[in-house]
């Protein structure tokens, strides 16, 4: 190999990446964030279909003496007071609480690969400024 140490270095610094790879997510919280909406969601389907009335059904067959007895009842809830739609409220509000959740990561997420774009942005500014200008310098440098 001929040539300084340094001219090596520069040639292959000058071999940047063409396109930046993705920044590396925290895939961890990004399926967290899924299972915990995944599961918002179905806990409100679930308080939703809690609030239907739910009836009941019996039959009673027993003897009494020297009779048979038979019978049948039927339950049906009324929901005079409560309809339970408190539960469903409360479901839909943890739903929410999880979606924006999710937007939040989302927007931190693209803050900071805005960020590091600009930031890489200006470093290779700096270096391409470096190349043109400041190399000639070092080398006069390094030859003296």
């Amino acid at each position: 190999m001929s040539g300084p140490p340094w001219r090596r270095l520069v040639d292959n610094l000058r071999r940047r990446p063409a396109v930046l790879p993705a920044p590396p997510l925290d895939a961890e919280a990004v399926r967290d964030l899924a299972a915990r909406l995944a599961a918002a969601g179905m806990r409100v389907k679930l308080r939703t279909l809690e609030k239907r009335p739910d009836p009941t059904v019996g039959v009673h067959v027993g003897q009494e003496a020297s009779s048979s007895l038979a019978g049948i009842s039927v339950s049906v809830p009324l929901y005079l007071r409560n309809d339970f739609s408190a539960e469903v409220d409360g479901a839909n509000a943890d739903r929410m609480q999880v979606e924006l959740e999710a937007q939040d990561l989302y927007r931190r997420t693209r803050a900071q690969l805005s960020a590091s774009l600009q930031r890489y942005k200006l470093t290779d500014t700096a270096w391409q400024n470096w190349l043109q200008t400041g190399q000639g310098s070092l080398g006069n440098q390094l030859a003296l």
